[in-house]
């Protein structure tokens, strides 16, 4: 079974998509633009509107990171966990809550939260709107960073 997202046909697209050995790049848009973007699973038959899986357009070999635009909820969104991946939550914009397990974390702009793995976790928008990052990882992989990682030239 195919587990990657890909662009909805009707999905707007990124634009000066590049990739090859050294690196990968592309134009998104404005984070507010994000609503455009419709990713989909079609062996599975899911779409997720505003969101942006950047992992396969990436090509990412170590992370997945996506962006998502939610509308304000009275009702939590996407609850799940997984098996290996914490995830980071950046909050680019608006306010609400991310959910982990039975405790409501309140988040606005600015806010950032991890959740280790087998934590049930979810979202909701208590703004208009709310914008944020969701960088996924291996939990417990980094061994190396910052200095320990880089050779200053």
């Amino acid at each position: 079974m195919n587990t990657t997202f890909n662009f909805a046909n009707e999905s707007k697209k990124p634009e000066n998509l590049e990739q090859n050995a050294q690196y990968s790049s592309a134009d998104f848009g404005k984070f507010s633009q994000i609503t455009e973007y419709i990713m989909e699973n079609k062996d599975i038959n899911l779409q997720c509107n505003s969101k942006l899986f950047l992992n396969k357009v990436l090509g990412l070999t170590g992370a997945e990171i996506s962006i998502s635009t939610i509308p304000s909820s009275e009702n939590y969104l996407g609850t799940h966990k997984h098996k290996e991946n914490e995830e980071i939550y950046i909050i680019l914009s608006g306010e609400g809550y991310i959910l982990v397990n039975d405790k409501e974390i309140k988040v606005k702009e600015g806010s950032i939260v991890r959740v280790g793995t087998e934590n049930v976790r979810a979202i909701k928008s208590t703004s208009e709107t709310m914008t944020y990052i969701c960088i996924q990882v291996k939990e417990n992989s980094l061994t190396n960073y910052t200095l320990t990682d880089a050779q200053m030239l």
